[in-house]
């Protein structure tokens, strides 16, 4: 082979070898490229971020004081109304305590109240007694008793018409 062609070969070569690092280095170059543009997106979006963020947070911690604010409110609107309720509740209870306090005077223990009712059921009995046999005592005195008993008593009888009395016949002479 000759001269000629071993240098064009190399010259070729070269130039292979130029295009296929020229063609790495615009890869690299587009890599670099990307990740700057990449970057200033993100610190430009950061920023933006940043600023939205804080504007956001303001806004949110502005309805939140109102938000508070309001519950307060409320809160002691309902703090007043529980206090109201718990006073009428107390006032409730105690008239409730009151009113068993009294049933149990009233009322007593239901075995007293039963030992209570008998007595004076007995004191009772007593006085009814008595005053039947007040009653019999002025009366004449009983007609002996027969040992029959009747059942059904038997309707009252007309008392008979009463005729008039036949005149007894003239004695003879």
């Amino acid at each position: 082979m000759s001269d000629d062609k071993k240098t064009d070969d190399n010259k070729a070569s070269r130039k292979t070898s130029d295009m296929a690092r020229r063609i790495w280095l615009a890869g690299i170059g587009a890599y670099g490229k990307a990740f700057e543009e990449g970057r200033d997106m993100v610190r430009g979006l950061s920023e933006n971020l940043s600023d939205r963020t804080s504007d956001t947070f303001e806004t949110l911690a502005e309805k939140g004081e109102k938000i508070e604010t309001a519950a307060k409110v409320q809160g002691a609107k309902l703090a007043g109304r529980a206090s109201g309720l718990t006073e009428e509740l107390q006032s409730t209870l105690a008239i409730d305590e009151r009113i068993a306090a009294m049933r149990e005077r009233l009322s007593g223990n239901a075995e007293d109240r039963h030992d209570v009712i008998e007595t004076r059921l007995d004191a009772i009995e007593a006085k009814l007694d008595k005053l039947l046999k007040a009653q019999e005592a002025p009366k004449k005195p009983a007609a002996k008793r027969t040992t029959t008993t009747r059942t059904k008593k038997a309707p009252a009888k007309k008392p008979a018409a009463k005729k008039p009395a036949a005149k007894k016949p003239a004695a003879k002479k």
